[in-house]
């Protein structure tokens, strides 16, 4: 990498001397299996042709992040010389985010670009005129790049997208393989020390290793969770043969729509959180747990097991390891109840997932901004968008392969000085997620390895589809969902810890029938057929 300041940029005039050569992108897709060009430094074209306009412009872009971001940000410097698009970015904090942009929307004064962290927005306000029409742009052939990369998508990569008009308004981030991202994470040291086997075929079996960790660390609380009622019960739902939501798609035989806690493995899971939490197992603060209360139980022999992303697994193991040399925290297949399934599983997202890019109809830079959104799919924009640029953070193998440079920081290169995140890489542009990314960037050893694992097995949950409600329809799926979850989670808190008595489930079932349950259920199974009929 060239040494600099990582907060400066780099400026216009010295562009001829700083881009540097590889392949030009073509918009085809190099995933096929065919060998990559090697990338000719020398040439001087790297990114020749990703100039989207004259002169320079400077549309505002309105983006979802804690960071401070501004024009001078090193990414954004590389995205102008690269492409003369000179955002100015518009960082609003996470948590007001939904906030701000309701404000703006109603205003009219929409910035030029703007980062979605929910379709439902581009859908709900995309056919009143607010956001382009994609749609459009796909099929006069504007914008080949997404066009590949939604065509070698899932089957229903269009239908997700799609408004009630059947419009797209929105560029997603795709992810190019199944992204596992929750599971059970154990002390597999412990499992060994102790003669348990590799995992655990069922929940008895998982309960003797949870009552032999409570006995051997008399203060612990064997399984914590972080990040709400919801999150604490979800992995257990997938595991006994179903799932907590209201309203989903079975995910097994997947055509058989389902309320979650009319299942009667949602029965079983109430039943043995219960019994965990009688034991002094389960964590009496499971629900309200801080990220920093549940790393720090995680390594201080308080938590031995835990429902949760499978990335962090490496970084939690080489904190532990600091303390003690022998710590182990891994993900593990975990056992299943019911008679259709022989294992537990990962949780999946959808491979289109919901975070898009929308263009304002008022943007004067309307065309540049299409170009722009489109090339970000290609080869090119997506290594840029995800890795920096070429000769200052990343360069290619001499088979075409993205190496990071060894000042990036890395969760394989914890003591880099480049923190990509920082200087505005990824944050709200990705469009293309590749495994290979993850790999480099984000996914440590005992993560990729257990990803491998767990396809290998076939222990992967199939995706919830994405569903799109037209406005009244939505607005009456709102009206029955929001006081139907407080009202679950409530119950599923109190029968946990047995301020309600697990006798009254039945009475429980029969209130969620009274609040509208059933009508919740075939808005999701008549939305659902209605989408799949547009296929």
């Amino acid at each position: 990498m060239k040494k600099r300041a990582v907060s400066g940029f780099l400026a216009l005039t010295m562009l001829g001397s700083l881009v540097v050569g590889c392949q030009k992108d073509t918009g085809a897709n190099t995933s096929s299996g065919a060998a990559a060009p090697v990338p000719d430094y020398d040439s001087g074209e790297l990114y020749a042709q990703a100039k989207f306009s004259e002169e320079p412009i400077y549309p505002t872009y309105m983006l979802r992040t804690n960071e401070t971001f501004t024009e001078e940000t090193l990414a954004y410097q590389w995205i102008g010389e690269i492409t003369n698009i000179y955002f100015k970015p518009i960082p609003v904090p996470l948590a007001s985010y939904d906030e701000k942009l309701s404000a703006i929307i109603a205003s009219g004064d929409i910035p030029d670009y703007q980062a979605l962290r929910s379709s439902m927005v581009a859908k709900q306000y995309g056919p009143n005129g607010v956001f382009v029409n994609l749609s459009e742009r796909i099929e006069s052939g504007q914008m080949p790049n997404l066009k590949q990369r939604l065509d070698e998508g899932p089957d229903d990569a269009y239908v997700v997208l799609k408004a009630p008009d059947g419009q797209i308004y929105g560029a997603p981030r795709i992810y190019t393989y199944d992204m596992l991202h929750e599971t059970f994470m154990m002390r597999t040291d412990l499992m060994k020390e102790w003669g348990y086997p590799e995992r655990f075929e069922t929940f008895d079996e998982l309960h003797e290793f949870l009552k032999e960790c409570k006995e051997k660390y008399p203060d612990s609380t064997p399984l914590g969770s972080r990040w709400g009622v919801q999150h604490a019960f979800n992995g257990f739902g997938e595991m006994f043969d179903g799932l907590i939501d209201l309203a989903y798609l079975d995910p097994i035989d997947k055509t058989t729509w389902k309320i979650g806690p009319f299942t009667d493995g949602f029965e079983e899971m109430i039943t043995y959180m219960n019994t965990l939490y009688s034991e002094g197992i389960l964590d009496p603060e499971w629900t309200t747990c801080s990220d920093e209360q549940w790393k720090e139980r995680i390594l201080n022999d308080k938590f031995m097991l835990t429902y949760d992303y499978m990335s962090s697994c490496d970084e939690l193991e080489s904190s532990g390891k600091t303390r003690n040399p022998s710590f182990e925290f891994r993900p593990v297949i975990p056992p299943a109840a019911g008679g259709r399934m022989k294992m537990g599983v990962a949780d999946t997202s959808h491979r289109i997932y919901q975070c898009l890019k929308a263009i304002s109809t008022k943007s004067q830079y309307v065309e540049e901004l299409v170009r722009f959104t489109d090339w970000t799919y290609s080869k090119e924009g997506s290594d840029v968008l995800n890795y920096g640029k070429a000769g200052e953070t990343f360069t290619y193998d001499a088979n075409g392969k993205v190496v990071l440079d060894a000042d990036v920081k890395t969760i394989h290169n914890l003591n880099g000085s480049v923190d990509l995140g920082k200087i505005g890489v990824a944050a709200e542009w990705t469009s293309i997620e590749p495994e290979e990314m993850e790999q480099l960037k984000n996914l440590g050893p005992n993560t990729i390895a257990a990803q491998k694992k767990f396809r290998e097995e076939g222990a992967v949950l199939a995706s919830q589809p994405s569903l799109t409600f037209d406005e009244e329809t939505l607005a009456r799926k709102n009206d029955l969902s929001g006081p139907l979850t407080t009202y679950r989670d409530e119950m599923m808190v109190r029968f946990t810890t047995g301020d309600e008595p697990l006798s009254n489930f039945d009475k429980f079932r029969e209130t969620l029938k009274s609040m509208g349950v059933e009508e919740l259920l075939e808005i999701y199974k008549k939305t659902y057929d209605q989408q799949m009929a547009m296929k």
